[in-house]
C-alpha cells in the first residue's frame, strides 16, 4: 500500500485543482517560506479525519477554506482527495485504489467520502485503523510533533506505540465492548422490572378472563335470537314492499301517457309562438328600416350645408397666403447684398492667419530640436556619473577579495596538514572493522539457515491445522442444516399422527362408532372401518379420489344390512348425524353379475391403477368406481371428452383434475397444505423414516466434530511450541540482523570517511592553486580600474559644456514663440466672428426660401379641397331623392305585417289554455305516485334501520344473509328470551371482553420476556468473555512491541550519536495497558539527562531515533516528514541520510526540506512557488538516477 495520487482544491493557499502524483520511494517537497509547503502535509492530515482547529493552524475549521486575495475572491468549499494503492488488501476493502475524499463548506457542512461514497468520519477511522496511518500516528512527523514526542506527557505518548503495535483496533473493540455490557446491565435491570409487572398483570386479569367467558356466552345466545327474529321481520317488510311496487309501476304508466300527450299539445304551442314571433322580427325589422331612411336623409343635409361653409373659408385662406408670399420675395433680395460683403473680409482674414501659423510651427521645431539634444546629454551625464560610482565600488571590493584571498590560501595550507593527519587513523580503523564484519556475516548465514527450515516445518503444520478448522466449520454448518430439517420433520410428523389418531375431519358419527369398534363392541363386530383408512392411493391422487368419492371416503365397510341396522338404531337411540355405508354382501352380487365399462382407448386405464388395497375391500373399489378411470396425459382425457362417444363416466388427469361431460374441475392450485383424508398414515411412516435417517445422519456428523475438535485440541500444545520457537528463531535472526548491520554501517562509514577524506585532500590542494591564481588576477583588475576611472572623469566635464550652451538658445525660441502666438489669437477670434454672421444670414435666406415654398404648396392644396367638396354634396341630394321613394314602399308592408301578427296571436292563447289542463291531470298522478314512494321508502327505511341494527349491535349483515329458522318458532317465547338474556348480562355489569385476548397476550409477552432475560444473561457472559480475550491479546502485543522498539531506540540512539544510551520505561508495570512511558537518556560523554535539557539539535535526534525505530519494528507503508531535518546541523543530517536509506525499500517517503543533502534522496521533486501573491502553485521533477549521500554538499534540483 502507497500513496498514489493527492488531490487540492479550495485548501488553505490552493486556490486552483493541484494533483500531486507519488511513486514508491522518496518524494520530496521544496520551497521559500510562506509558499505553502506545510499546506501539503496538513491537506493529507485533514483529508484524513483531522478535527483539531490548532493542529490546522486556525482560529476555525472554515479558515482552510481559500479566503481569497487581491485579485481573487474567497471559495466557498474545500476539498482534498487522497488515492492509495491497495492491492496488496492491507486496507479491508475489495478495491486496488481507495479514494479518500474531505469536503468542507463555508456554512459549515462537512462530508466524507470513501470511492466517491458518502461515509462517517468513524468509517475512515475504522478503515486506517492498525495501519499506522491516522492524523495522530507515527506516520505523519510534522514542524513541532517532535516536541511533543519528547515533552507530551507519558499517557499521552503512548498512543504511538500502540499504534506501532497495532493494538487500537482491539482498544476500539474492547471500548465497544464495554459499552455494550454497560447496556446490556441496563437492559437486565429494566427487563426484570417490566417481568415482574408482567407476573402482576397475569394475576390480576385471570379473574377477568372467565367472567369474559361467561358473558360470552349468553351474548353468542342472545345474539342468535335475535339475528333470527330481525330476519322475520325484514321478509314481512320485504312482502309489503312488493304490494307497493305493483301499484308504482301502474301509476308511472298512467303518467307516461299524459306526458305524451302533453308534448303533443306542447309541441303545436311552440310552433304557433314560433310562427307569431318570426311576424313579430319581419314587422320590427321593417319599422327599423323606415327608421334608417329619415335618419340617412337628415344626416346628409347636415353634410351638405357644413361642406358650403368648409368651401368658403378655404377661397379665403389662399387669398391671405398669396398676399404672405409678396412680402417674403421682398425682403429676400436686400439680404442678399449683405451677405456678398461678409464672405469678402473672411477671406482676407483667414489669408493672414495662415501665415502666423507656419512661423509658430517653424519656432517649436526648433525648441523640439534643442530639447532632444540636451535630453542626449543629460543622459551621456548621469551614465558616466554611475559608471564613476559602480567603478568606485568595483575598486573596494577588489581590495577587499584580494585581501580574503591571501587569508584563504593560509587557512587552506592549515587544512591540508590536518586531513592527512585524520587519514592516518581512519585507516588504521577500518581494517579492524573489515574483521569483525567477516565473522558476523557467517554467524548471520547460519542463523538465516534454522530460521528458514523452522519457517517450513510450520506452515506445512499450519496448513494441515486450518484445513481441519474449515472441515470443523463445515460439520458444524451440516449439523445445523439437519437440525433446522429435523425440527420442520417432526412437528410436521406429530401434526399427521394427531390427525390420525383423531381422526381429523372424519364425520362425528363415525368418530363414535369406530371407538366402539376399536373397543371390541359386540355390537359392531360385522363393522370394518372407514374406508379411506383401509384404502392406499398413490401420491398426487389422493385429493381427486376424495372428490370424486365424495361423502363415500368416510364410509363405514359393514359385512351385511343387519350389521348396517345395528348401527343406525345406534345412532337414532343417540340423535346422531347420519352415516354412508358400503355393504360388502350387496357389492360382491354386482361384481359378480354386473359389468364395468373398461375403455381401452388411447392412454386411459382402470382406477383400480392408482389404487392397493386388500380383498374384499379392493373388489368394492372396482365396482363402487368402476366408471372412472385414469390416464398419464391430460390432453389424452380431453381429446377422449371432445369425442363423440357414449362415454358418461369421469377421468381422473395427470395432475389431479376431473373430467366429466360438460363439466370439469381442476387441480387444487392454493397455497395452503390440503391434507386429504387418503394417504394419511402413509405420510406418517414416510416423515417418521425421514426423521430416524436424519437424525443417524447427524450422529454421524457429530461424531466427525468431535473427532476434528479433539485432533484441534491436541495439537494446541504442538502449535504452540511450533510459534515460540519460530519467534525465538526469528528474534535471534533479528539480532543478527542488526549486529551485522551495525558492523556493516560502521564498516561503510569509515570507507565513506576516509573517500571523503580523500577527496577533501585533493580539494584542498586544487583550492590553493586555484586561491594563488585569482590573488594574480585581482592585483591585474585593480590596475585597469584606474586607468578607466580617469577616462571617464574627462568625457563628464565636456558633457557639462555643451548642456550649457544648449539651454542657452532654446530661451531665446521660446520668447519668440510668445509673440506669434499673441497675434495669431487675434486674429483667429476675428475669423471666428465672421463665420458666425456669415452663417446667420445664410440661415435667415435659406428659411426665408422654405416659407415661400411651403405656402405655394398649400394654395394648391387648398384648391383641390374646394373642387372636391363640390363634387361631394352633388352626390348626397341625388342620395336623398332615392331615401324618399323607398320610405313609402315601406310604409305599406307594415300595415299587412300588423294585421297577420294579432291573428296569430288568437290561436297561440286557445292552444295554451289546452296545455295547462293536460299539466294538472300529469301533476294529479304524479302525486299519488309520490305517496307511494315515500310509503317504499318507509318500508325499505324500517328494513335498512333493523339490518344496521343488527350490524352495529352484532356485526353481522342480514341483508343476504339465508338463516334456517324452525317452522314452529314459538316467537313469543324467542322475544321473552331475549329479554331474560338482556337482563342477565345487565346483571353482570361491566365487563373487560378483551380480558380473554389480553390474558393470552400477557402469557405469550411473559414467555417472550423470559426468553429475552435468558438472551441478554448469555450475552453478558459472552462480552465479559471477549473483553478477558482482548486484554490478553493487547497485553502480548503491546508488550512485543514496546521491548522489540526499546532495544531498536537504544541501537539508533547509538547510530546518531556516535555513543550513548537511551531506554523507554514503562510507568507502572504491573498495569501494562494504560501506564505512560518515560524516556531516559544519556548521550555520550555526559551524565544522564532530562529531556527537556538537551539541546534542539539533540531533541531532534532523540526523536528520530524513536520514530526510526518504531518504523523499524511496524513498518507503516508510508511517511510523510514536515523540515524534520531542519534543527540539525551538517554532520547529523549525514546520519539522517543513512538511517532513512534504510527504510526506502521498505516504506513510502514525502518530505518536507530545505536541506539539499536530503533533496539528493528524492526520486520526485515538488516545488512549491507563489508567483501570484497568495496563491501556490506546482512545479514537479522527476529523477532518475542513483543518489548516494556524502559529505559533500549537493546542489538541488532548480524548481
Amino acid at each position: 500500500m502507497y500513496f498514489k495520487r493527492l488531490e487540492i482544491v479550495g485548501f488553505k493557499s490552493f486556490l486552483n485543482k493541484t494533483k500531486l502524483k507519488f511513486e514508491p520511494g522518496v518524494t520530496a517537497v521544496v520551497g521559500p517560506n510562506g509558499c505553502g509547503k506545510s499546506n501539503i502535509v496538513d491537506a493529507i492530515k485533514w483529508v484524513l479525519g483531522e478535527q483539531s482547529v490548532k493542529s490546522m493552524r486556525g482560529a476555525s475549521m472554515q479558515d482552510v477554506i481559500f479566503n481569497g486575495t487581491d485579485r481573487h475572491d474567497p471559495v466557498n468549499v474545500a476539498e482534498v482527495s487522497l488515492t492509495l494503492s491497495n492491492e496488496d488488501r492491507i486496507l479491508p476493502v475489495d478495491y486496488d485504489e481507495v479514494t479518500i475524499s474531505r469536503r468542507l463548506y463555508r456554512s459549515g457542512e462537512s462530508e466524507y467520502l470513501l470511492n466517491k461514497m458518502p461515509v462517517r468520519l468513524t468509517d475512515v477511522r475504522d478503515l486506517l485503523r492498525g495501519t499506522g496511518l491516522g492524523t495522530s500516528s507515527y506516520s505523519i512527523v510534522e514542524q513541532g510533533k517532535i516536541d511533543m514526542i519528547l515533552s507530551s506527557k507519558p499517557e499521552e505518548r503512548r498512543y504511538i506505540f500502540e499504534e506501532a503495535s497495532g493494538i487500537t483496533r482491539y482498544k476500539s473493540k474492547k471500548r465497544e465492548a464495554l459499552l455494550k455490557l454497560e447496556r446490556t446491565k441496563e437492559n437486565l435491570t429494566r427487563l426484570s422490572d417490566i417481568i415482574r409487572e408482567v407476573e402482576r398483570q397475569i394475576n390480576s386479569i385471570e379473574r377477568k378472563a372467565r367472567k369474559a367467558e361467561r358473558y360470552n356466552t349468553r351474548y353468542e345466545e342472545l345474539k342468535d335470537l335475535e339475528v333470527k327474529l330481525s330476519c322475520r321481520k325484514c321478509r314481512e317488510l320485504g312482502a309489503d314492499d312488493v304490494l307497493l311496487s305493483t301499484e308504482t309501476r301502474d301509476l308511472r304508466q298512467l303518467a307516461g301517457r299524459l306526458s305524451s300527450q302533453l308534448e303533443e299539445s306542447a309541441a303545436c304551442l311552440v310552433r304557433l309562438r314560433e310562427e307569431y314571433n318570426a311576424v313579430f322580427e319581419e314587422l320590427q325589422e321593417s319599422q327599423n328600416e323606415i327608421t334608417r331612411l329619415s335618419s340617412g336623409i337628415d344626416k346628409n343635409r347636415h353634410i351638405i350645408g357644413v361642406s358650403k361653409e368648409r368651401v368658403q373659408e378655404l377661397q379665403k385662406y389662399v387669398e391671405r397666403l398669396d398676399r404672405e408670399i409678396e412680402e417674403t420675395t421682398g425682403r429676400k433680395e436686400g439680404l442678399r447684398s449683405r451677405l456678398d460683403g461678409l464672405e469678402v473680409r473672411f477671406s482676407e482674414v483667414s489669408k493672414k492667419r495662415l501665415n502666423k501659423d507656419d512661423e509658430l510651427a517653424s519656432a517649436e521645431e526648433k525648441v523640439r530640436i534643442i530639447t532632444g539634444n540636451l535630453q542626449k546629454y543629460e543622459n551621456e551625464l548621469r551614465s558616466n556619473r554611475e559608471k564613476t560610482v559602480d567603478m568606485a565600488s568595483r575598486q573596494t571590493k577588489t581590495k577587499n577579495t584580494l585581501i580574503r584571498t591571501n587569508a584563504d590560501i593560509r587557512n587552506t595550507l592549515s587544512r591540508e596538514k590536518r586531513l592527512k593527519l585524520e587519514r592516518r587513523g581512519v585507516e588504521k580503523e577500518k581494517a579492524g572493522a573489515s574483521e569483525e564484519l567477516i565473522r558476523v556475516k557467517e554467524e548471520a548465514e547460519t542463523v538465516d539457515m534454522e530460521l528458514q527450515n523452522k519457517r517450513n516445518e510450520f506452515n506445512v503444520f499450519n496448513d494441515e491445522y486450518a484445513s481441519n478448522q474449515r472441515k470443523l466449520l463445515l460439520l458444524n454448518d451440516e449439523k445445523r442444516e439437519k437440525e433446522k430439517r429435523l425440527n420442520e420433520i417432526k412437528p410436521r410428523r406429530q401434526f399427521m399422527e394427531r390427525l390420525v389418531s383423531e381422526r381429523e375431519g372424519i364425520n362425528e358419527s363415525v368418530k363414535q362408532i369406530m371407538k366402539h369398534v376399536e373397543a371390541g363392541d359386540p355390537r359392531f363386530s360385522g363393522v370394518h372401518g372407514i374406508l379411506s383408512e383401509l384404502i392406499n392411493v398413490r401420491q398426487d391422487y389422493e385429493e381427486s379420489m376424495e372428490s370424486v368419492l365424495g361423502g363415500i371416503a368416510q364410509a363405514l365397510i359393514v359385512n351385511n344390512r343387519g350389521v348396517m341396522d345395528s348401527v343406525v338404531s345406534y345412532l337414532a337411540a343417540n340423535s346422531m348425524e347420519s352415516v354412508n355405508f358400503i355393504i360388502l354382501e350387496e357389492l360382491k352380487k354386482l361384481l359378480e353379475n354386473g359389468k364395468s365399462s373398461v375403455i381401452t382407448k388411447g392412454m386411459l386405464d382402470d382406477i383400480t391403477h392408482v389404487l392397493s388395497s386388500k380383498e374384499p375391500y379392493h373388489s368394492a373399489l372396482r365396482v363402487l368406481l368402476r366408471d372412472t378411470f385414469v390416464t398419464v396425459s391430460s390432453e389424452a382425457a380431453r381429446i377422449f371428452m371432445d369425442e363423440d362417444n357414449d362415454f358418461n363416466g369421469r377421468i381422473i388427469g395427470e395432475k389431479g383434475e376431473i373430467y366429466r361431460r360438460g363439466m370439469r374441475r381442476s387441480r387444487n392450485y392454493s397455497v395452503k397444505d390440503v391434507i386429504p383424508l387418503f394417504g394419511r398414515r402413509e405420510k406418517v411412516e414416510q416423515m417418521r423414516a425421514e426423521e430416524e435417517r436424519i437424525t443417524g445422519e447427524m450422529e454421524n456428523v457429530s461424531a466427525g466434530i468431535e473427532e476434528v475438535e479433539k485432533w484441534l485440541k491436541d495439537t494446541v500444545i504442538k502449535k504452540e511450541k511450533l510459534e515460540s520457537e519460530l519467534r525465538q528463531r526469528q528474534m535471534e535472526f533479528a539480532d543478527i540482523s542488526s549486529r551485522k548491520a551495525v558492523v556493516k554501517e560502521k564498516f561503510d562509514s569509515l570507507v565513506e570517511e576516509l573517500f571523503l577524506l580523500d577527496t577533501e585532500i585533493k580539494e584542498e590542494g586544487a583550492t590553493l592553486r586555484e586561491l594563488q591564481d585569482e590573488r594574480q588576477r585581482l592585483e591585474q583588475t585593480l590596475e585597469e580600474l584606474d586607468a578607466e576611472n580617469n577616462r571617464l572623469q574627462q568625457t563628464i566635464e565636456e558633457t557639462q559644456n555643451a548642456i550649457r550652451e544648449g539651454s542657452r538658445e532654446r530661451e531665446e525660441t521660446l520668447f519668440r514663440m510668445s509673440d506669434i502666438k499673441a497675434e495669431l489669437s487675434a486674429f483667429r477670434k476675428d475669423e471666428e466672428n465672421l463665420a458666425e454672421n456669415l452663417e446667420r444670414e445664410r440661415e435667415i435666406c435659406q428659411r426665408l426660401d422654405r416659407e415661400v415654398e411651403e405656402k405655394t404648396n398649400r394654395i394648391a392644396e387648398s384648391t383641390k379641397r374646394i373642387k372636391k367638396l363640390g363634387e361631394e354634396m352633388r352626390t348626397l341630394e341625388e342620395r336623398n331623392l332615392e331615401y324618399a321613394s323607398l320610405e313609402e314602399v315601406r310604409n305599406s308592408e307594415i300595415l299587412a305585417k300588423r294585421q297577420r301578427k294579432e291573428r296569430l296571436a288568437e290561436e297561440v292563447r286557445g292552444e295554451e289554455k289546452k296545455v295547462k289542463q293536460k299539466e294538472q291531470e300529469l301533476e294529479d298522478v304524479r302525486d299519488k305516485t309520490r305517496n307511494l314512494d315515500i310509503r317504499a321508502k318507509e318500508v325499505e327505511y324500517k328494513s335498512r334501520a333493523l339490518v344496521e341494527k343488527i350490524k352495529d349491535t352484532y356485526n353481522v349483515d342480514i341483508a343476504g344473509l339465508e338463516v334456517e329458522i324452525e317452522e314452529n318458532m314459538d316467537w313469543e317465547q324467542a322475544v321473552k328470551r331475549i329479554n331474560e338474556l338482556k337482563e342477565q348480562l345487565e346483571r353482570m355489569g361491566e365487563v373487560s371482553l378483551g380480558a380473554v385476548e389480553e390474558h393470552k397476550q400477557l402469557e405469550e409477552r411473559y414467555q417472550f420476556l423470559t426468553g429475552q432475560k435468558e438472551d441478554l444473561v448469555n450475552g453478558r457472559e459472552a462480552l465479559m468473555q471477549a473483553i478477558s480475550r482482548i486484554n490478553r491479546t493487547t497485553r502480548k502485543m503491546f508488550m512485543e512491541t514496546f521491548e522489540r522498539i526499546r532495544k531498536e531506540f537504544n541501537d539508533y540512539f547509538r547510530m546518531l550519536f556516535n555513543g550513548g544510551k537511551a531506554e523507554l520505561l514503562l510507568q507502572d508495570e504491573s498495569d501494562v495497558l494504560e501506564c505512560g512511558i518515560d524516556i531516559a537518556i544519556r548521550p555520550p560523554g555526559k551524565k544522564p539527562h532530562n529531556i527537556m535539557q538537551l539541546s534542539g539539535g539533540e531533541k531532534a535526534m532523540t526523536a528520530v531515533a524513536l520514530i526510526f525505530a518504531i518504523f523499524k519494528v511496524n513498518p507503516s507503508p508510508f511517511c510523510v516528514l514536515d523540515e524534520m531535518d531542519a534543527p540539525l546541523d551538517e554532520s547529523n543530517i549525514v546520519r539522517f541520510c543513512r538511517v532513512l536509506q534504510e527504510f526506502l525499500k521498505l516504506s513510502q517517503f514525502v518530505i518536507v526540506t530545505h536541506n539539499r543533502m536530503t533533496i539528493q534522496l528524492a526520486d520526485i521533486l515538488y516545488g512549491i512557488t507563489m508567483e501570484e501573491k497568495g496563491v501556490s502553485k506546482i512545479v514537479s521533477v522527476k529523477f532518475t538516477e542513483d543518489k548516494e549521500v556524502s559529505d559533500i554538499e549537493a546542489v538541488p534540483a532548480a524548481v
